[in-house]
């Protein structure tokens, strides 16, 4: 192919998208991918980073596993592509596991150009053999930065997609991500298994942006500043705030006092009030958003003519992916930092209470450890109440995700009244590992491993109702087994828990163990 037929097919597949020319940047990354080669491209909010992959992937044969953290983002991309008639579709746990497996046979016929799955989903067994079943062409990870600020921490299974790559035969790869530090970018490279990519840094600037800050003595002062920058607009923007008390608060009082349609955004909400918010913005409903960093990543709303921040963010690379969520129409907007003083302090007391003292990490392993229940149903201010150590609910918190770093524990969502199931080992059934006259055990072990299927290594909920009618036994008789199967080394099994719930991964014995093993 030619130069000039290559950029005659390229501005045939840009019309696709609706557009007209490239941005700034985006022609040299997209000629870089389909010349087959590796890449990391760190390219600003609203640069236009998803053309870098979705426009290749339709000028070259066989499949793109796009691997993004959110499912809203999954789905407003694929909403987006399905109506400019590129062929596109999502795997996860929003579908039912019936629609997940149409896909997954879709995806192995070839009927796609893209699929958006989450990090999680490429441990999946029936996932994998699916995908080797068509030509994969190229592995776009989307907000990569996550490889980095979440691998170590809650999302381990951005740290394996090195090894997924290697599984693929180091498939041909584009990181992307709007804000990344030298020390990030280092991350990624080493963490996918990079050798020889190329890192594309398009620039930073956005000139339809004004950046102002705006000195504050007091809560008060900014207050006044928020109001006096509210009064008598009719746009859509973000405020962002440093904690959900001043979340709640703001929204109350803007409500209140400027009759302003706005909501309440932070993790302190379930997921279907979050949804709800979300939606609500969205579709223009709410005008503004008080949120805390839990909103933003991959918010697609190109009209926000206004973010801003009534407490300064804990990195200046926050500040710009939050900042940068304003005006990706090109349309003027403005970014306004309200500062005071007490804001370095709230950050401060975040950075302790996120790198707890070793003799704080000691006191609730020791407590955990102590405890004879499973799973662990205490809330961090519990815990904190508990141990010997002066420390906050907070640092309880960063405890507990360091010790689930390490896969001694996990920490559960709640699981609204179903029992978890996981089976860690890749055998094909684990019903050799049963004495042959233990016929009700093996009959329980069989019709959960009915039930879990190919999702091995997974934590399954199945309602403990449904699995007493399945064995045809009545619940205690059926909890006296699977009790017994606990005492497998790969079987794992915890009964439905009210709330969120802290697991011991380590069996009982092994935690009496290194309890006796402490007092010596």
């Amino acid at each position: 192919m030619t130069v000039s037929e290559s950029a005659l097919d390229l501005s045939a597949a840009l019309t696709k998208f609706g557009l007209q020319s490239f941005r700034r940047g985006q022609k040299e990354v997209i000629e870089h991918v389909i010349s087959g080669k590796d890449c990391l491209c760190v390219m600003p909010t609203g640069g236009g980073k998803s053309l870098c992959y979705q426009l290749p992937s339709l000028v070259r044969p066989g499949l793109t596993i796009v691997v993004s953290p959110l499912i809203a983002l999954m789905k407003d991309q694929v909403d987006a592509l399905e109506k400019r008639g590129i062929s596109a579709t999502l795997i996860n746990s929003s579908l039912s596991l019936q629609e997940q497996s149409e896909r997954l046979d879709q995806v192995a016929a070839g009927k796609f150009s893209m699929v958006y799955v989450a990090p999680e989903r490429l441990r999946n067994p029936r996932f994998l053999d699916a995908i080797r079943a068509t030509p994969i062409q190229l592995l776009a990870i989307d907000e990569a930065h996550c490889i980095s600020e979440w691998g170590h921490d809650f999302r381990p299974d951005y740290q394996r997609l090195g090894k997924f790559r290697e599984a693929l035969g180091n498939v041909q790869t584009i990181a992307l991500t709007a804000t990344a530090t030298p020390r990030v970018r280092t991350d990624i490279l080493e963490s996918l298994q990079f050798k020889n990519a190329r890192t594309f840094i398009t620039g930073f600037a956005r000139d339809n942006l004004y950046f102002g800050s705006a000195f504050c003595m007091s809560d008060r002062d900014k207050d006044k500043h928020l109001h006096d920058f509210l009064s008598g607009r009719d746009e859509s923007g973000i405020i962002y705030v440093a904690t959900r008390k001043r979340c709640e608060a703001l929204v109350e009082q803007l409500g209140k006092e400027l009759k302003l349609s706005v909501g309440a955004y932070h993790a302190g909400l379930v997921p279907e009030q979050r949804k709800l918010i979300q939606d609500k913005f969205m579709a223009g409903e709410l005008k503004a958003i008080v949120a805390t960093n839990a909103f933003g990543m991959g918010i697609d709303k190109s009209d926000l003519r206004y973010v801003i921040h009534y407490n300064m963010p804990g990195t200046l690379e926050a500040y710009y992916q939050e900042a940068g969520r304003a005006g990706r129409d090109g349309l003027l907007s403005q970014c306004m930092l309200l500062f005071s003083p007490q804001d370095r302090y709230i950050q401060e007391f975040f950075i302790e209470n996120a790198n707890p003292s070793k003799d704080v990490l000691r006191a609730v392993y020791d407590f955990l450890l102590s405890c004879e229940e499973d799973p662990i149903e205490l809330t961090a201010e519990e815990i904190k109440d508990q141990i010997s150590q002066s420390a906050t609910s907070e640092a309880v918190n960063s405890t507990l995700q360091i010790l689930s770093r390490t896969g001694v524990l996990e920490r559960l969502e709640v699981a609204s009244g179903l029992a978890m199931f996981r089976l860690s080992s890749r055998m094909h059934t684990f019903i050799d590992l049963l004495p042959r006259d233990a016929t009700q055990r093996r009959h329980v072990l069989r019709t959960v491993e009915k039930a879990i299927g190919d999702r091995r290594d997974e934590a399954v909920y199945i309602h403990p109702r449904w699995l007493s009618e399945q064995l045809g036994m009545d619940k205690e008789q059926m909890n006296r087994h699977l009790r017994e199967l606990c005492k497998l080394d790969d079987f794992e099994y915890l009964t439905p828990f009210r709330g969120r719930a802290i697991h011991f991964r380590m069996p009982r014995s092994n935690r009496v163990a290194q309890v006796a093993q402490a007092n010596r």
